[in-house]
């Protein structure tokens, strides 16, 4: 007879959830010391803030989660989620804590398998922040910093803000030089970050064949961008 699993989490008792992750991450950053002076210089947000929340004094606010996140993009699907997906870069700060881990549940972290990946995703943040302080300008200018719903409405479902970048309304929000250069940037970086995954999906037989079918799209792309400059 199957052992029945209780799913159900007695009151009271603390989850592996968001507040513990932070944790893990800041003991991480800091080595295990109380540095807030330090957090507060990596993050922007103030250090009795961080002191506060590591004495249980306040939960983590949406900014102390964002800030993270984009601080170390590596780590922002397991902050928000509990899970990893090391093959694609997406690592935990502390290799007992990764689930499921990397292929087979075979993790191996080297100093440097990480590097151009975590380049490729600040990048790819950066580029993201370019795109919508774009569209912002171009549609909706006029909303305040916390008309959320507002901006959520405004936003076109349709455009292709992705590493593409090859909608009309980022050539007509950013500018045909500042779309080329962004999607030059990210392909650049990208490849990089596809050679590290290499290594970490060897064991996949179709993985150089995917990859190779990629970077053939990507070339159409900065070729097309090159013919529509001298165009015009």
């Amino acid at each position: 007879m199957n052992a029945k699993v209780n799913n159900t989490k007695p009151t009271g008792q603390i989850s592996y959830g968001i507040e513990v992750r932070i944790a893990i991450l800041i003991q991480t950053i800091l080595g295990g010391k109380n540095d807030w002076k330090k957090l507060e210089e990596l993050t922007g947000i103030k250090s009795v803030k961080w002191r506060h929340f590591n004495s249980g004094v306040i939960k983590p606010s949406m900014e102390m989660l964002e800030t993270l996140c984009r601080e170390f993009p590596q780590y922002a699907f397991w902050l928000t989620t509990g899970l990893t997906d090391y093959n694609a870069g997406h690592i935990a700060p502390q290799v007992n804590v990764a689930f499921p881990g990397g292929i087979k549940g075979k993790i191996e972290i080297l100093p440097n398998d990480h590097l151009s990946t975590i380049a490729f995703f600040k990048q790819s943040l950066n580029s993201l922040e370019i795109c919508w302080n774009g569209f912002r300008d171009v549609w909706f200018d006029d909303l305040g910093p916390q008309d959320w719903t507002k901006a959520a409405e405004a936003f076109k479902k349709g455009v292709n803000a992705s590493i593409q970048l090859r909608a009309y309304e980022i050539t007509n929000a950013l500018g045909a030089k500042e779309q080329k250069n962004l999607l030059t940037q990210l392909i650049t970086l990208r490849d990089a970050h596809i050679e590290e995954m290499i290594g970490r999906m060897r064991q996949s037989p179709e993985v150089d064949e995917t990859i190779n079918r990629q970077r053939e799209f990507e070339k159409e792309l900065l070729s097309d961008l090159d013919k529509e400059e001298l165009d015009e």
